[in-house]
């Protein structure tokens, strides 16, 4: 029950995030890091700790299954909903990070393609 408690609370957080922007996100580097791995912990990981209990409660899994796990949208997907991923965030603290902020701000496509530009960087491929 806590690893179905713990999804719906890093949900809640990325939903909140959405829908708030940029304002309801901490501002400093350190806590912007920290508050993203914490619901990235919530939502993702406790997603994986259930699934391990599942397979261990049953002790089979389908080939079928494995086929419903859908990979990650695109990033520029994820900038136009304006959705935050680690990428993104390491990206609002590098030089050229006001380019990611005003993407999230204003999703327009020359705005998505500045982003995508720092987000693609040296500078975050090496963080």
């Amino acid at each position: 029950m806590q690893d179905l408690e713990q999804i719906l609370d890093g949900q809640d957080l990325s939903l909140v995030w959405r829908r708030d922007g940029l304002s309801g996100f901490p501002v400093g580097q350190r806590e912007r890091t920290d508050a993203y791995r914490r619901m990235a912990s919530f939502k993702s990981g406790a997603l994986f700790r259930l699934l391990g209990h599942l397979v261990l409660e049953n002790r089979s899994m389908d080939d079928e299954t494995l086929t419903h796990i859908a990979p990650q949208g695109l990033l520029g997907g994820r900038l136009r909903n304006r959705e935050l991923n680690y990428p993104i965030i390491l990206a609002l603290n590098v030089p050229g990070g006001e380019k990611v902020e005003r993407a999230l701000e204003f999703p327009m496509s020359r705005n998505i393609r500045r982003a995508m530009g720092v987000i693609q960087s040296s500078k975050i491929s090496s963080l």
